[in-house]
């Protein structure tokens, strides 16, 4: 399901900064409601090219092909960690699936948040047709 999801979301070009998927099983008899899912979308923190957008500054925006987070995307992304603890999502639980976009915003956003939520021991998915 996972591999069709990708495919799916590549086919219809989709970007996502990053994704993050908590699953959660409801208990149920052998004919009642399929098990529900709840996902998370979040997209990446403030980066450099935002930052020189920002200022127009086009000698910085074109100055790299990858841009990281600025100090501001950091706190950024701190921030989401605790907007991470207040929801219901099991982090590092056997159905919470963690995926992220390749670029380096994406993947600083998504290692930020998960070790200032504690998560350390969560496995991050790196989805490479997730990217712009």
């Amino acid at each position: 399901a996972l591999g069709q999801a990708r495919t799916t979301a590549a086919r219809r070009g989709v970007r996502l900064g990053l994704l993050l998927g908590a699953c959660r099983a409801v208990s149920s008899a052998a004919a009642g409601p399929p098990p529900t899912r709840t996902v998370y979308l979040v997209r990446h923190a403030e980066s450099r090219w935002n930052a020189a957008w920002r200022r127009l500054n086009v000698a910085a925006m074109l100055r790299e092909t990858d841009h990281g987070l600025t100090v501001v995307g950091v706190d950024q992304a701190g921030t989401l960690a605790g907007v991470l603890l207040a929801e219901p999502i099991a982090l590092g639980s056997p159905g919470a699936i963690i995926t992220s976009s390749p670029l380096c915003r994406a993947l600083q956003t998504a290692a930020v948040a998960l070790c200032a939520a504690g998560a350390r021991g969560s496995a991050l998915v790196v989805l490479p047709d997730a990217r712009e």
